[in-house]
C-alpha cells in the first residue's frame, strides 16, 4: 500500500513539472507574440490583469450576489465524457 502511495506522489510530481513547463512555454510565447514596446506598457498591462483578478476574487459578489470564483471552484465537476 505504501508503495502505491509513493508511486502516486512521484506521478503527481512529474505532472506538476510538466504543467509548469507547458505554462512557462505559453508565457514565453505570449511575450514573444505581443512584443510590448517598453516597461511602462508592460507594467500597465500587469496592473490591469491584477485588478481584473482582484475584482473576480473579492468583488464579484456585489454584482452577481455570489462570489463567482468560489462558486466555480466548489461546484461538482461536470464531465462531458461518459
Amino acid at each position: 500500500m505504501d508503495g502505491n502511495k509513493n508511486k502516486e506522489s512521484i506521478i503527481d510530481f512529474y505532472f506538476i513539472v510538466f504543467y509548469l513547463v507547458i505554462a512557462t512555454g505559453l508565457c514565453i510565447s505570449f511575450i514573444a507574440l505581443v512584443r510590448l514596446p517598453n516597461l511602462k506598457v508592460s507594467a500597465l498591462l500587469l496592473l490591469g490583469l491584477v485588478i481584473y483578478d482582484v475584482f473576480w476574487v473579492y468583488f464579484s459578489h456585489y454584482i452577481f450576489t455570489t462570489n463567482v470564483m468560489v462558486k466555480v471552484a466548489t461546484r461538482e465537476a461536470e464531465n462531458p465524457v461518459k
